[in-house]
């Protein structure tokens, strides 16, 4: 009889640790919101998650790329609008100084209208992002790209590339040798001053024939910049997406639900005080044949 009684409390025990265990882990649940916080809480989902939380730390760092490029890209499409403007005030400047009604002090005038323009020009082309580096350089960032007031390229021909997902690399730059491609944007418009200053009809027209050509340069190499961003634009859309597909499926493997949780704790809580009663009236009923 007294194997029975005891075994009736080693019944009544296990079940009120059980219970006891049971309330422990769901409260820490929904106390912290985590359902899975260390291996031993479920080992599949554990490393599955630490998977993923490993792509999301990559796949940030794709997305400050991004976003780095395409700022470079805005800034090296700015400095090119303001280039297409100096183009075309030359290009008006050229086509009056080439009339034969223009005095050679109004050319002059003009030439002194067109090294201004030159030195718009010069600072538009060695334009700095934030950190201070050129992005009209290729890969020598830290390189003045254009010489003033010859307007010599002195960075390389090599663009910056960044990596838009996990297999996929793409260009994000501009090298400023595009814009020598055709005819050396500066140089013409050095040569515009000279003719202008010296009342050289002939170099005039010459050098309105380059402008014009520098003028279509300027309209692909934009283009170009267009493409470049929207192929930004669309990888940072992806990456935005991948960052919320992670998360989501992160916080599906070890989060808990809030409502689940809140009301299996309830019921484990009921359990306990269940056990608990229970294990007190086993006692207290072989209190008498303790003695």
């Amino acid at each position: 009889m007294r194997v029975t009684n005891m075994y009736m409390v080693t019944l009544a025990q296990a079940a009120n640790a059980k219970n006891q265990s049971n309330v422990a882990q769901l409260t820490q649940e929904v106390s912290s919101g985590l359902r899975v916080s260390k291996p031993s809480d479920d080992p599949t989902a554990w490393l599955e998650a630490q998977r993923q939380k490993v792509q999301t730390t990559l796949n940030t760092g794709v997305g400050e790329a991004i976003q780095s490029a395409t700022t470079r890209l805005q800034l090296t499409d700015g400095a090119l609008a303001t280039l297409s403007s100096v183009v075309s005030q030359a290009q008006e400047l050229a086509v009056e100084g080439s009339s034969a009604q223009l005095t050679p002090s109004a050319r002059a005038d003009q030439a002194q209208q067109v090294a201004g323009l030159l030195q718009s020009a010069l600072a538009a082309a060695n334009t700095k992002d934030s950190d201070g580096n050129y992005v009209l350089s290729g890969t020598a960032i830290s390189t003045q790209p254009f010489e003033n007031p010859s307007g010599n390229y002195q960075g390389n021909g090599t663009a910056l590339s960044v990596n838009t997902d996990a297999t996929t690399t793409q260009q994000a730059s501009l090298p400023g040798t595009a814009l020598e491609g055709g005819v050396n944007i500066f140089v013409t418009l050095n040569t515009l001053v000279t003719a202008l200053s010296s009342n050289n009809l002939t170099g005039i027209q010459s050098a309105l024939g380059d402008l014009n050509t520098a003028n279509t340069q300027l309209a692909t190499t934009r283009a170009q910049v267009g493409g470049m961003m929207t192929t930004m634009q669309s990888a940072q859309t992806a990456s935005t997406t991948l960052a919320s597909t992670l998360q989501t499926s992160v916080a599906s493997l070890t989060q808990v639900d809030a409502v689940q949780a809140a009301s299996q704790l309830a019921q484990a809580s009921t359990a306990l005080q269940v056990s608990q009663a229970v294990t007190t009236k086993v006692l207290s009923l072989l209190e008498p044949s303790s003695s």
